[in-house]
């Protein structure tokens, strides 16, 4: 068994918070590996055009009232940081994105009332909503926002990546973490141990494996995949059940995709909405890719207690993108200033 020099930090999992945080640590001048699984990077957002949303899919009135007004404003706040944070990382990277939008359609007139009231409450806090209806979505009332930013995660992680202080290793799958005498960690992949000042776990559902911890807090998930022909009636992505049902028309292809916790009612939610919107498309192909999330939807960014030197950001479930840059913020701020984490961090959990 061979083992390697000492890295400043390891980062297990090659996906866009992974690599926003190597990047990010390289820039500090650190030296960083990254280890990813899979013999491809993007994890969970590989494969298909990433959205990245103004505020929650969920109507702003509804998530009050799980959250309180105080922190569903401030999710809504940081969403809008992510978003100027993003588009800004995308030009400076080379990376193609465009403000799409998107349009949130209510479910039924129940919700429609609903949607009225958040919207008029959004822009009394001066977010530039339109609430709006139109017959094509079944005679629904819909809020359309303008900043919404559709991008490839794959270009940009690859960006993200390219850094001399950076080394990628592909297909090699973490299997066990331990502690070195002294100081520091170690882990073990490709048959070999790594040795690291510090380690970052980023690596998705499959976290869970290296933490008992996070195991009590993170749920395994899937999300559904259509790629179908696009249709001209689609000009820009809509957001259905709450954020359980995306279409993401990009370039000639439209993306459908659900997630939800009974497969077999994803798939059926999923040809329903296909039918409807756009019942001659043909599809291209389908495939599905495991996510962790947490109960309340938002990520988990902290150190291990029982591990001071292993930190993780995980849990960002489907909605991903529109934190992703905040929350990995928060991670790098911890592993180099020891700044604890704020609303994400792991003791809010019961």
């Amino acid at each position: 068994m061979s083992t390697s020099d000492t890295y400043d930090v390891i980062v297990v999992g090659a996906g866009l918070t992974g690599a926003l945080i190597a990047s990010t640590l390289a820039e500090e001048g650190l030296h960083v590996v990254v280890l990813e699984a899979a013999t491809s990077l993007a994890g969970t957002v590989r494969r298909q055009p990433g959205l990245a949303l103004l505020g929650t899919p969920e109507p702003f009135m509804q998530l009050m009232e799980h959250v309180g007004e105080e922190l569903a404003h401030t999710l809504w706040e940081l969403t809008s940081e992510n978003l100027v944070r993003l588009e800004i990382l995308l030009d400076r990277v080379g990376v193609p994105a465009q403000k799409t939008g998107s349009l949130r359609l209510a479910a039924d007139a129940a919700q429609s009332e609903v949607y009225r009231t958040s919207a008029a409450r959004l822009e009394a806090y001066g977010y530039t909503v339109e609430l709006e209806g139109d017959n094509r979505y079944g005679d629904q009332v819909a809020i359309r926002t303008s900043d919404d930013l559709l991008f490839d995660p794959d270009a940009l992680v690859s960006r993200l990546l390219d850094h001399d202080n950076i080394i990628l290793e592909l297909d090699a799958e973490v299997q066990k973490v331990k502690e070195r005498p002294g100081d520091g960690m170690a882990v073990f992949a490709h048959q070999r141990y790594l040795w690291a000042d510090k380690i970052v776990i980023a690596n998705g559902i499959h976290a869970t494996r290296l933490s008992p911890q996070l195991a009590e807090v993170l749920r395994p998930g899937q999300i559904h995949t259509l790629a179908l022909d696009q249709t001209a009636t689609l000009d820009q992505p809509l957001v259905l059940d709450n954020g359980r049902i995306f279409l993401l028309p990009h370039g000639d292809t439209t993306y459908l995709t659900g997630w939800g916790d009974d497969e077999d009612n994803v798939f059926w939610r999923l040809n329903a909405v296909a039918q409807q919107l756009c019942p001659d498309a043909i599809v291209r192909d389908r495939y599905t890719t495991r996510i962790a999330r947490s109960a309340d939807m938002l990520p988990v960014v902290d150190r291990l207690p029982i591990h001071p030197n292993i930190s993780v950001i995980n849990g960002l479930g489907p909605f991903g993108l529109s934190l992703a840059l905040v929350a990995a913020d928060e991670l790098v701020e911890l592993v180099l200033y020891d700044r604890q984490p704020g609303l994400f961090t792991l003791t809010r959990m019961p």
